[in-house]
């Protein structure tokens, strides 16, 4: 049996996160259709973790096994052929037999966009966080130094998790302000966030945007961090940002 890693790029909001479900348009499921009609059996596509209900991939890495012949060109050029226009593999290659999207991976990156404007902007539905009041970078990046290193993240996790631990690292956070480019011409700026971590539990990048969201509202204080990591308290980290702001950037093997 060969092994096909593909790099897989979508606009999530139209689908119900990346796993199969019953009575649900999922990326899995529409990819693994695809791939079934090319190699004429099922497969099981594996990827480097789920992504939720309106989340974004850049690049989302995935892997299969199957006995046919197509060269992984062919797999590219065809699947591409066949998904819509919210999915595209952006490339293709033969991995090795021992390859396993998730348990390989040593790492990810996030990317966030918030966007301050007074109004509704069409272009962004789906896309950012729209927020109608300034926000404090400096303020934002006060309590992202806090949260970078190794700490127990269970306070900025979906409640109810069963992962066997809680500890994760954050190599980085990266905030930078950059002038939107769909509203060049009213000059918005757009707040972009950048987390990479060997890990990320169920929610917990959009917990810690909304986290820091609130910090550069001035609704919490950037000094109260290190309190919220040790409370192991979700309701102490306040808001989650929408999932349409939220891409999945980079798999780090």
């Amino acid at each position: 049996m060969r092994n096909i890693k593909l790099t897989i790029s979508y606009d999530g909001s139209g689908f119900h996160g990346w796993q199969a479900q019953k009575n649900a348009a999922t990326i899995q499921e529409t990819m693994e259709a695809a791939i079934t009609r090319m190699t004429g059996h099922k497969v099981n596509l594996i990827a480097s973790g789920r992504t939720d209900a309106g989340v974004h991939a850049v690049a989302q890495v995935a892997n299969f096994r199957t006995s046919t012949g197509i060269p992984p060109q062919g797999f590219m050029n065809g699947l591409n052929s066949m998904l819509m226009p919210g999915i595209a593999v952006i490339a293709a290659e033969e991995a090795d037999p021992e390859f396993h999207a998730r348990t390989w991976a040593k790492g990810k990156e996030y990317l966030y966009r918030i966007v301050m404007s007074g109004c509704r902007l069409p272009l962004l539905h789906s896309r950012a966080w729209v927020i109608n009041k300034p926000v404090d970078i400096r303020a934002m990046k006060d309590a992202a130094a806090f949260l970078t290193g190794t700490h127990d993240f269970i306070s900025f996790a979906k409640s109810g998790s069963s992962v066997k631990t809680t500890v994760r690292t954050i190599s980085r956070i990266d905030l930078e302000t950059v002038t939107n480019p769909e509203y060049t011409s009213l000059g918005l700026e757009e707040i972009r966030i950048k987390i990479r971590a060997d890990g990320f539990l169920r929610c917990m990048v959009r917990n810690l945007v909304g986290f820091l969201a609130d910090t550069g509202l001035g609704l919490k204080d950037p000094a109260t961090t290190p309190d919220v990591l040790a409370s192991r308290d979700r309701k102490g980290a306040g808001s989650c940002a929408p999932a349409g702001g939220l891409y999945l950037n980079r798999v780090f093997y």
